[in-house]
């Protein structure tokens, strides 16, 4: 009393679960029921039989007792249970079987495919419905039949460790669709083993092909965000070292040309005064006229140099005797006066060169040489045949070159390393030893010399 009451069907309901015998509700207690919770008239008594399925399925059988037959034979009520028995077994066979069809479209309305395979032979024992569009429509008979053939082999090794292993895998590979269209999937694996302890293999193919061709996409874009970034750096490099170059090319140039000018200007006015004697004169016209050609020599090789930056020279091949052209430039090379210079050239070695190239060759390399060495230092200078070609080698015993920087001394405006031991020029020498080569089709480079110094070669193939 003063507490909650419940109501009759909630008290039978309790009672059905507690008990697994039919039983007879007395017609007093079928009189508490109320009357819409019949699906018949309401009888004067009833048979009770509960009904149970896996996995909790709950329900009862009823069924009216005739007028006044409330007692129930034994034998019926036996009969009931077998009845009971039966329909326990169809309702669960059915709420099975609505289980089974509601995984079935599950399985068929996922945009994957569902699989079983055999875990020793890999053979296919289901496939889902989507595996047609998905795989093609030659259907796979074993795993691995649809997988592109570069990835296959490591993809079965994959499979097979998995199996080994049990529990839950993950692959990614590609594979062929119809007409060859590659398809990546990702693949999540379920090994596992049933109660009898065989193994169980299953699992469900995922298209990611999208996906893939989304991360494709940002790793092309960040390879092209890379080389753009690369270029930049590049060139931001480049435009330090140009204004590095401008830099030097500016102050190598201020001085070449402010030293001759000064001295050019100088000898003039004092010629100008007219108070030189004739020898004081001629010495002062001789310095005019060295200066001059000294400026006549930047100014042309600044100029041969922009002319092969930008491509429009070409060689002038004739037949020239190098014995006469050596000795003849070692003659008038102003910078090696007073210097010892050795001369081996074999007499009447002709090769088929632009004479006036080859020319600037050698009186940049006996500039350099004489340029870089101390007055005392010796300077050779040799030329013979070479393979297909001629080979021009100009050598001194003064401090060499490291090997480190033994490219380097061949770029626009870079100095020799070590002091100069005259007027160190313009930086554009050697620059334009190379280039000649080049145009020549031959190379220049340097090396050490035996017993110390370096040694600079040009080779200049026949045409």
């Amino acid at each position: 009393p003063g507490g909650p009451r419940s109501s009759p069907p909630d008290v039978a309901e309790r009672f059905l679960r507690s008990t697994s015998e039919p039983f007879v509700l007395p017609r007093s207690t079928v009189a508490e029921v109320p009357e819409d919770l019949w699906f018949i008239d309401a009888p004067t008594a009833v048979v009770v039989a509960p009904l149970r399925f896996e996995p909790d399925g709950f329900a009862a059988l009823v069924l009216g007792a005739p007028e006044g037959g409330e007692d129930v034979p034994p034998r019926s009520l036996q009969l009931v249970r077998g009845i009971a028995d039966i329909a326990s077994l169809a309702l669960g066979s059915a709420r099975r079987f609505h289980e089974l069809e509601r995984f079935h479209e599950l399985v068929e309305s996922l945009d994957a495919v569902f699989w079983e395979a055999d875990p020793t032979t890999l053979a296919f024992t289901f496939l889902s419905a989507r595996a047609g569009a998905l795989l093609g429509a030659g259907l796979p008979e074993t795993w691995g039949d649809h997988i592109h053939p570069e990835d296959r082999e490591e993809a079965l090794a994959a499979l097979r460790a998995a199996v080994a292993a049990g529990g839950d895998h993950s692959l990614e590979y590609r594979s062929l669709g119809t007409g060859g269209r590659v398809v990546w999937l990702r693949d999540l694996i379920h090994a596992a083993r049933d109660p009898r302890g065989a193994t169980i293999l299953r699992g469900l193919m995922v298209d990611i092909t999208e996906r893939k061709r989304a991360e494709e996409a940002l790793r092309r874009s960040e390879q092209t965000y890379q080389e753009a970034f690369r270029r930049e750096r590049e060139a931001a490099q480049r435009l330090r070292a140009l204004d590095e170059m401008k830099n030097t090319f500016l102050e190598a140039v201020s001085h070449d040309l402010r030293t001759p000018l000064t001295s050019i200007l100088g000898s003039a006015l004092t010629l100008e005064q007219g108070s030189l004697s004739e020898a004081d004169a001629a010495d002062l016209v001789r310095r005019i006229a060295s200066n001059a050609r000294k400026l006549e020599r930047l100014l042309s090789d600044l100029l041969d140099l922009d002319r092969l930056q930008r491509g429009i020279v070409s060689p002038q091949r004739r037949p020239t005797d190098l014995s006469e052209l050596v000795h003849q430039t070692v003659r008038d090379a102003e910078v090696l006066a007073g210097r010892r210079v050795e001369v081996d050239v074999p007499e009447r070695l002709v090769a088929d060169i632009d004479t006036a190239k080859v020319e600037r060759i050698v009186e940049n390399l006996l500039a350099n040489a004489s340029r870089h060495t101390p007055p005392e230092a010796r300077i050779w200078i040799s030329a013979r045949r070479h393979e297909r070609g001629v080979l021009i080698a100009v050598e001194d015993d003064g401090p060499g070159i490291p090997p480190e920087l033994r490219e380097a001394v061949f770029e626009p405006f870079r100095q020799a390393p070590g002091p100069a031991h005259h007027d160190p020029g313009v930086g554009v020498g050697l620059t334009l030893v190379a280039r000649f080569a080049e145009l020549h089709g031959g190379r220049a480079w340097v090396e050490d010399r035996p017993g110390g110094g370096a040694s600079f070669r040009v080779y200049l193939p026949e045409a």
